[in-house]
Order: structure tokens, then C-alpha cells, then sequence
């Protein structure tokens, strides 16, 4: 039934571009977390669930 409904699809190239605009978006946010300028924010993040609470 899948295979019948996408014969019909006159639209072939929007899951392509889909992926690859999901694809190079997750790259960015792999990317952009391992830059080197965010690692002083991800230690003062990593230290929060060891904190005191002030409420």
C-alpha cells in the first residue's frame, strides 16, 4: 500500500531535501556543541544538579 501511495507522490525530491536539511542541522548542533569557546558553559552546567538550591 506505501509503495502505491508513492508512485502517485508527484513530489520525488521533498523527503531527499527534508533529510539533508535535517541531517546538516543535527551536524550544526553536533558541531556547535563540541566548540571549544562553549566548554566553560557546559562545566557550569554540569555543576548545577550539585548545587545548593537558594528557594
Amino acid at each position: 500500500m506505501m509503495k502505491e501511495a508513492l508512485a502517485y507522490f508527484p513530489y520525488k525530491t521533498f523527503p531527499v531535501i527534508a533529510l539533508l536539511l535535517f541531517f546538516s542541522i543535527y551536524m550544526g548542533v553536533v558541531f556547535w556543541t563540541g566548540l571549544s569557546k562553549n566548554k566553560s558553559r557546559f562545566e557550569e552546567m554540569k555543576k548545577l544538579p550539585l548545587g545548593d538550591s537558594q528557594s
